[in-house]
């Protein structure tokens, strides 16, 4: 059976969703939704190392956090 995730009432594959949220809109480091992550108003991913950021914070609404 395929892996999916849901987001926001839906269901996604595994690679639908690390091709939408894979890269961290901040750092363009990895973000798997296994680890803590957040997701802004954008449409866009944080992922576990800039989550605490405080400079990160200044710049980005975070509108779901997901902690692993």
């Amino acid at each position: 059976f395929p892996v999916t995730i849901a987001l926001d009432g839906e269901l996604h594959s595994l690679n639908d969703w690390i091709s939408h949220y894979g890269d961290c809109v901040w750092c363009g480091g990895a973000v798997l939704p296994t680890e803590t992550h957040q997701l802004t108003s954008e449409g866009h991913s944080v992922c576990h190392n800039c989550v605490d950021n405080e400079e990160v914070k200044q710049y980005v609404r975070v509108v779901k956090t997901h902690c692993a």
